[in-house]
């Protein structure tokens, strides 16, 4: 969906010059307002319709990137469920045989749920984050000429990304297990769901309770 891709791109990109454009046009027209003279040639009235534009152009950006998204997670997951049913009905006999079928079920339903959350993370938080912190850096470090302050920022951004990776990295091996063992537990209540009749007829609810 690459008209859908470049929404979100550009609409970051706006989101991006608009919240930085914002404060310097909100000083001006402080500064402006204060003095009742022309700041950069524009009076205080000019700076205040030009603060209303650019929080209208925010809102519609935010708003249309939205109502993109509401059209763009849907196509994708289900393509996801498309690709993993072909996927699995291809596979053999002993395939399913010797695999909990409620188990790859709720593998196959747990994939599209993991796209939108890390599509959310991406859209919402990463990319506007490291674009606004591209920004404050070069601001700083050009705009105003404090290139120490510039160097300082950089140094905690970086360190804070690589130990958000570090930790995630950690994190990421008891997440696999809670992820394996709630797999585990789906696949063997929806298999004896599925075959309660004989369950009940050989009178193996105790085992069954036993092994689960």
């Amino acid at each position: 969906y690459p008209g859908m891709l470049a929404v979100f791109v550009v609409g970051s990109l706006l989101i991006t010059a608009t919240d930085t454009i914002q404060p310097i046009i909100n000083r001006n027209m402080l500064d402006a307002a204060v003095s009742r003279s022309l700041v950069g040639g524009h009076s205080a009235r000019w700076y205040v319709w030009a603060s209303c534009g650019v929080a209208i152009i925010n809102i519609v950006v935010w708003r249309t990137m939205g109502i993109t998204n509401c059209f763009f997670q849907p196509r994708v997951m289900s393509d996801l469920y498309n690709t993993c049913f072909r996927y699995l009905i291809g596979h053999s006999h002993s395939f399913f045989a010797d695999n909990l079928v409620g188990s790859i079920t709720s593998r196959m339903k747990r994939l599209p749920g993991a796209f939108e959350t890390i599509d959310d993370k991406l859209k919402w938080n990463i990319d506007i984050s490291v674009l606004n912190a591209i920004v404050t850096i070069t601001i700083i470090s050009c705009h105003f000429g404090f290139w120490g302050a510039g160097y300082i920022f950089l140094t905690w951004f970086v360190v804070y990304s690589a130990f958000a990776c570090v930790a995630a990295r950690l994190k990421y091996k008891p997440d696999l297990a809670t992820s394996e063992q709630d797999s585990l537990v789906s696949g063997m209540a929806s298999d004896v769901y599925g075959n309660i009749g004989s369950v009940q007829l050989s009178n193996a609810e105790q085992h069954e309770i036993v092994e689960f």
